[in-house]
């Protein structure tokens, strides 16, 4: 089974695309808390919506959608 690799995903946003923890947060309605535990590792679950809407906006701005397989 594979999974969005969030931590990818975030760093790519913030290096390619000039966001911050903080805008990413508030673009996705979540704390930025919760951004940077993603973006490290910390957290390997995201809540449904929230990523719904960070895969939307890594779609929005040209972000690939990398996964790692959970096997």
């Amino acid at each position: 089974m594979e999974k969005p690799d969030w931590s990818f995903l975030i760093k790519s946003l913030l290096s390619e695309k000039g966001f911050t923890e903080k805008s990413i947060a508030d673009r996705v309605e979540t704390s930025q808390a919760t951004i940077n535990y993603l973006k490290k590792g910390s957290i390997q679950e995201a809540k449904y919506s929230t990523g719904v809407m960070l895969i939307a906006l890594c779609i929005t701005n040209g972000i690939p959608i990398k996964t790692k397989n959970l096997s």
